[in-house]
């Protein structure tokens, strides 16, 4: 009697503490869920996760990453070009001084010589005496731009500035999905982990009790080394997932230019919640992705340069003038002001062939600058296209997880109660607990996958806020 009332509590045990496996099979507990879908194009496509930590995680990238650094300091050297490519269109100007000595008979004498009080009156045939001349001169030019030239290059230059800072936008852009992307993997490893931790606990219960029945005479030998065996095989993934979450915050402080993982804020608990997929707006992708706009900018560029290129075969046109003051000097002092205007047309005619292969190179140039545009227009459409259709797909194989996680908890509940009254022996048990903790982790993956696929969607998509990505960190460009 006393051993049959064992086996009661024994078993009651095993129904009670076998429970917490099935627990949380709803997936990923969802938070604060995503906004509506336009929102994607007006602000950056995080914000919309309403995860305050994500956020502060990009802000501080965007201002410490090296590499966005060194971004910002090439779209200075590109404006320093530019403002380097507007000189030619203003008036050059330079004051110069100067001293000669040279022998008497070898110069005019332009200026009137008035006698010094005492001096010896000079010979015009000494050709021992030498001329002191000091001048100073203030000198300018101006290159009038007839044909717009120097207009163009200075349009190309511009365009290649704002190129410049397109690709250090596109830099940025990439640095916040590698954020993103390494975030959530943190994430759903921490979730995966106590998943782990949670299998660990119920499947030592199970063996605690298992081995309590077979002290009892219950159960045989082999259905406890099938616990154990189990219950092993659930710490061998411990390392694992603990590696998965250190390394991830270590590439986490990495991209935000931290010196190690234990400057970074406490990382989520969960993935948020996916609001349904933004409509596509692919018409708008040259404006909307860094990488487009700056292709398209140096296009622009080249189609400046090739103007640029043909206008130098027509003439130049140069404006001078100087003002200035001279004193000479031989046994008598003269000095006076001087001054001068000219002008100066120059026709090319004969250059080498440099001018006509320059040209050639600027339209060649222009060429490939439309193509590998039109490539990259046409390959950003079909990126927005391919991620909608994976974001698609992995949602129905998430949905297809859930349901196979609620068909692997009733077999698992199933062969419990089966097992308990005798039906079945512990084989039958063990293979639906390993597979129902299987498909916990699988769903939980699954969901992330989700998420990411969502992310790439919006990555894809872009928005208007690309444009003022740099300064979102508070440092400016």
């Amino acid at each position: 009697m006393i051993n049959q009332l064992l086996n009661l509590v024994i078993l009651f045990c095993f129904l009670t503490l076998t429970t917490p496996v099935l627990a949380d099979e709803a997936g990923p507990h969802p938070v604060t869920p995503v906004s509506d879908a336009k929102a994607a194009t007006r602000t950056p496509y995080w914000e919309q996760f309403n995860d305050p930590t994500l956020n502060e995680l990009i802000r501080r990238g965007l201002g410490n990453n090296f590499d966005v650094a060194a971004a910002r300091h090439r779209v200075s050297q590109a404006e320093a070009m530019a403002r380097q490519a507007l000189a030619p269109l203003l008036p050059s100007i330079s004051a110069e001084a100067g001293y000669n000595l040279s022998p008497y008979n070898s110069v005019g004498s332009a200026i009137k010589m008035d006698p010094i009080p005492g001096a010896p009156a000079s010979s015009d045939d000494d050709d021992t005496q030498l001329m002191h001349s000091v001048s100073t001169v203030l000198k300018a030019s101006y290159l009038v731009d007839i044909t717009g030239k120097n207009v163009a290059a200075r349009q190309a230059a511009l365009r290649d500035a704002a190129a410049s800072r397109a690709d250090a936008a596109g830099i940025a852009y990439n640095l916040a999905f590698l954020i993103i992307q390494t975030y959530f993997d943190v994430i759903t490893a921490q979730t995966r982990l106590a998943l782990i931790e949670g299998q660990i606990k119920n499947n030592s219960a199970l063996l605690e009790l298992v081995e309590a029945r077979l002290d009892r005479g219950s159960v045989g030998a082999l259905d406890v080394l099938q616990q154990r065996q189990q219950l092993e095989a659930t710490k061998a993934q411990l390392p694992l997932i603990r590696a998965l979450v250190t390394t991830g915050k270590n590439q986490l402080a990495l991209l935000i230019g931290a010196p190690g993982a234990d400057e970074l804020p406490p990382i989520g608990a969960e993935l948020p919640q996916l609001s349904p997929a933004p409509a596509g707006r692919v018409n708008r992708l040259p404006s909307h992705l860094p990488s487009l706009r700056a292709e398209k900018l140096r296009m622009q560029a080249a189609e400046h340069r090739k103007k640029s290129a043909q206008r130098t075969l027509l003439p130049s046109l140069v404006l001078n003038g100087s003002v200035g003051y001279q004193m000479n000097y031989i046994d008598q002092v003269g000095d006076g002001e001087t001054w001068a205007l000219g002008a100066m047309i120059s026709i090319p005619l004969w250059s080498g062939g440099a001018n006509h292969a320059a040209l050639r190179q600027s339209k060649a140039a222009l060429a490939a600058a439309k193509n590998g545009f039109a490539q990259k227009q046409l390959t950003a459409v079909k990126e927005v296209d391919n991620a909608r259709i994976r974001e698609q797909e992995q949602q129905e194989h998430y949905e297809a997880m859930v349901r196979q996680l609620e068909a692997s908890k009733v077999a698992f509940g199933e062969a419990r109660e089966r097992y308990v009254v005798g039906l079945t022996d512990y084989l039958n048990v063990l293979v639906t607990l390993a597979t129902h903790q299987a498909v916990q982790l699988s769903e939980a993956q699954a969901y992330h996958d989700l998420v990411l696929a969502r992310v790439r969607l919006l990555q894809a998509m872009g928005g208007d806020w690309t444009h003022t990505l740099l300064t979102r960190n508070g440092t400016g460009e």
